[in-house]
């Protein structure tokens, strides 16, 4: 890919605009970086893409984005990047340094692990955390000054990087502006339509974060990766304090007509008793009122029903459980997450009885499992509550995880499968029928997808589980549990499954 000298006529940078671009609606950091430039009155617009597999825009699509970028006069282009994604970021990058000549900067959790990598196409990136390190690098660019010296950026200038340090982690995270949802600088590039407006605008949920960093360590995050290169361990993790999400999430309620639910971007611990959780129950339940979803995923410490009680009663009306294997013996010595089967099915019977709606999300195309791991997840799935509803992932191996290191160690996968670093990765998240790897996994996988319809009896399913016959002979399987799919993805399933794929591991 073609390159440029970040500092080259950084004249010509001098009052034009920043464009902040983000893979999908929410977007928490580029939406946290946009409203803290313009609380600093500097012009900034965020443009919101849906990335598909194919990994580039279609013609029309592409002409829009030109057509924009002109519009906008963009002197700084920013890339929210995570590792599937950085083939788009690389595509991207490409047609804004062809069309505006403006510096491109890459952040985000893939860059700040791999910033040399990333560096091969941007021009700058930001490591950890960007609203102090964007807002000098726009003054740096509007007064025509060097800027290879900002705290956090890694600057590709005149044939060498420019290493700067991290500064130290923002502690005050209720100091930060809330995210700006006006239309006016918001665009919606999607299904070759641009539309002037924020999405957020357009949803009846709103998402609101709690807090910066996590909590957890889970194995296949990047967070745990994220904890150990920021400057301050101990403190990666940061709660807003709840008075600042209430007045936030009335702000949201204020902005958005016919807003039905809040969603809290926060793995609630469910672990004895939390004044910050207490706090955040009673007000939200006085000041807000909404129903809510949050998340939880099951650990080694006893779960309080008291706090589940207490959410209950507060509005909670949606639970997304990070389950990810129904083997415990996966998910406590290879996702580092505890908990028992028996632990869950009690927690997931209680919010049943509370009429809360609970929704599983499962790990697939995980090569840590044999068949004996995958009839675990499959009986577990038997034997969760109806109604349930599946959110069915494939297991991602981002860069420095835990789950990825030891992948590489037991020879499960290469180099070449890790996100963002080889030709094997794959953009998917989702789990679908016609993405996974039929040799090793399809006979099972083909049962939980039946499993995750509530109108499959029982009994049919436990019929299938001891046909041998479909062990050898998955295309009926793919053609019951893909349903009502376009004709022509089925025949590419079925002929997937007949002929049989090769597995990368």
């Amino acid at each position: 890919m073609k390159t440029t000298n970040a500092m080259k006529d950084i004249d010509s940078n001098r009052d034009r605009g920043i464009v902040l671009i983000s893979f999908g609606p929410i977007g928490f950091g580029v939406r946290s970086l946009h409203a803290y430039l313009k609380a600093k009155g500097i012009r900034a617009s965020i443009i919101f893409l849906s990335p598909s597999g194919r990994q580039r825009l279609t013609k029309k699509e592409e002409a829009h984005f030109c057509g924009l970028l002109k519009e906008l006069d963009v002197g700084l282009a920013g890339i929210s990047v995570v590792a599937p994604l950085s083939q788009w970021a690389v595509y991207l990058t490409g047609i804004i340094r062809e069309r505006t000549g403006a510096p491109v900067i890459w952040g985000g959790a893939y860059p700040t692990l791999c910033p040399e990598e990333c560096l091969k196409s941007a021009d700058i990136v930001c490591l950890g955390e960007g609203e102090e390190a964007l807002t000098e690098l726009a003054a740096s660019l509007r007064r025509s000054e060097d800027f290879t010296s900002i705290s956090n950026l890694w600057v590709r200038s005149g044939g060498r990087i420019s290493k700067n340090p991290q500064r130290p982690l923002l502690r005050d995270v209720d100091s930060l502006p809330f995210n700006d949802l006006g239309d006016e600088d918001k665009y919606i590039l999607f299904n070759n339509k641009l539309i002037q407006g924020d999405p957020a605008r357009k949803s009846r949920m709103y998402v609101a974060r709690a807090a910066r960093g996590c909590a957890f360590s889970c194995g296949y995050c990047s967070n745990q990766a994220l904890r150990d290169a920021s400057p301050d361990r101990k403190g990666f993790f940061r709660r807003r304090s709840p008075g600042n999400i209430i007045q936030e999430l009335k702000m949201a309620v204020g902005c958005i007509g016919g807003l039905k639910m809040v969603k809290i971007d926060e793995v609630f611990p469910f672990a004895g008793r939390d004044p910050w959780l207490e706090e955040f129950a009673r007000r939200y339940k006085k000041e807000i009122g909404l129903p809510m979803e949050t998340e939880w995923r099951p650990a080694s410490s006893a779960f309080d029903f008291d706090v589940a009680s207490m959410l209950v009663r507060a509005g909670l009306k949606r639970l997304v459980i990070g389950i990810e294997s129904g083997s415990e013996a996966i998910r406590s010595g290879i996702f580092m997450q505890g908990g028992t089967n028996s632990q869950l099915l009690e927690v997931t019977r209680y919010f049943k009885a509370q009429g809360v709606q609970l929704r599983y999300n499962f790990l697939m195309d995980n090569p840590f499992e044999d068949d004996d791991n995958r009839k675990e997840t499959f009986d577990l799935i038997m034997i969760l509550p109806r109604p349930k509803i599946l959110n069915l992932y494939n297991l991602k191996f981002y860069p420095k995880t835990r789950v990825t290191d030891i992948a590489i160690e037991r020879g499960l996968i290469s180099v070449d499968d890790v996100d963002g670093k080889g030709r094997n990765h794959r953009f998917i998240w989702k789990s679908a029928i016609n993405n996974l790897r039929f040799d090793r996994d399809g006979y099972y996988a083909c049962l939980i997808f039946f499993a995750s319809k509530n109108y499959m009896p029982r009994a049919f399913l436990k019929i299938f589980c001891r046909m041998r016959f479909f062990r050898k002979n998955l295309a009926p399987l793919i053609w019951g549990a893909i349903g009502l799919a376009p004709l022509k993805r089925l025949k590419s399933c079925v002929k997937s499954a007949s002929f049989g794929f090769k597995s990368r591991f």
